[in-house]
């Protein structure tokens, strides 16, 4: 068997990239649904929690945040949802794209912890 260089490896990797579907054991595909899985269950989550430690403080909490985490909880779960409909390159940029809020919301969620 022949060795691949070096630069055949990133051609590969650049083709698997702009084009997911053309895997032919599928290990691409699965990276990029597993990943677009695991970050808007974690979206959906995170929002989830923070709706929920809002409105049990002890003055019922401020409402326009409990409807703007209640909200967006909403937006993500049917992001998430209608998954199925999307092809691999979308599932990749909603990945890419909401991964920076996800950092976001998790820092916020801690931050909320530690002032409790």
């Amino acid at each position: 068997m022949e060795e691949l260089s070096e630069e055949r490896m990133q051609e590969i990797a650049k083709e698997l990239y702009e084009h997911p579907e053309r895997d032919p054991l599928g290990f691409e595909a699965f990276l990029i649904t597993e990943s677009f899985d695991s970050l808007f269950s974690g979206l959906v989550g995170v929002y989830s929690r923070l709706m929920t430690r809002e409105r049990r403080k002890a003055n019922g909490g401020d409402i326009d945040l409990i409807m703007k985490y209640r909200k967006r909880h909403e937006e993500l779960a049917i992001i998430r949802n209608v998954a199925f409909r999307y092809d691999l390159k979308s599932m990749r940029e909603f990945t890419e794209r909401y991964r920076d809020e996800y950092r976001e919301a998790l820092t916020l969620e801690k931050s909320m912890q530690i002032s409790e």
